[in-house]
């Protein structure tokens, strides 16, 4: 069975990286991705950050967006070194949008792993209606990432020049907005399905 960092699954990002660019094999521009590759420095973690909905763990969570937004930021960086025209930035793009699919895989085992009815305590029909908000939600905010590092691409040196800081403030806020949806989510589970759905996780992940 495939091995995947709880990291990983919390943003449904790929395999090499939870927020690092990733291309897929025999697509242009997957070598420089593996070159621009940036590590997260933050611990990963299965459970949730915060002790409760009333008292959110919003320096973790800050720490988690900073460092997911720096991975991103570093990797599209390196990678714009090997643009040197329109059609480069272009096909970087496409690649890039290509190899999304590994995105919405993982995006599909966590929501599996919560639906599973094998646990102990698997979800109510209640609790399962949340589960399809929650990813709703998730599915957005993973797209508008996504949307920016396209444009974060394609854009010329000069405008990119411009627009880098913005586009830090950006993702920082879109990977922020990913943990507290997260947070809330599992915080609107009942005890023992939150207990039962992390204690799942955290065993795929070991596996």
């Amino acid at each position: 069975m495939y091995r995947f960092s709880s990291i990983f699954i919390l943003f449904a990002i790929t395999t090499l990286n939870a927020t690092s660019i990733w291309i897929a094999e025999g697509l242009p521009y997957a070598k420089e991705a593996k070159e621009c590759y940036v590590n997260l420095q933050s611990a990963s973690f299965v459970g949730q950050l915060s002790r409760s909905v009333a008292e959110f763990a919003d320096k973790e969570i800050a720490e988690y967006a900073t460092d997911s937004t720096n991975a991103r930021l570093g990797s599209v960086i390196c990678l714009r070194k090997f643009l040197n025209t329109k059609d480069d930035r272009e096909e970087l793009a496409r690649s890039f949008e290509n190899s999304a699919f590994r995105e919405s895989h993982l995006s599909r085992i966590e929501r599996k792993i919560l639906l599973n009815s094998d646990r102990e305590f698997h979800l109510t029909p209640v609790e399962a209606k949340l589960v399809e908000e929650y990813y709703a939600t998730r599915i957005a905010l993973v797209s508008e990432i996504r949307e920016r590092t396209i444009a974060a691409i394609q854009m010329e040196d000069e405008e990119w020049k411009d627009e880098a800081k913005n586009f830090r403030e950006e993702l920082k806020a879109r990977y922020g907005a990913l943990l507290r949806e997260r947070e809330r989510f599992l915080f609107s589970l009942s005890v023992e399905s939150r207990a039962s759905y992390l204690t799942y996780l955290k065993q795929f992940t070991e596996k």
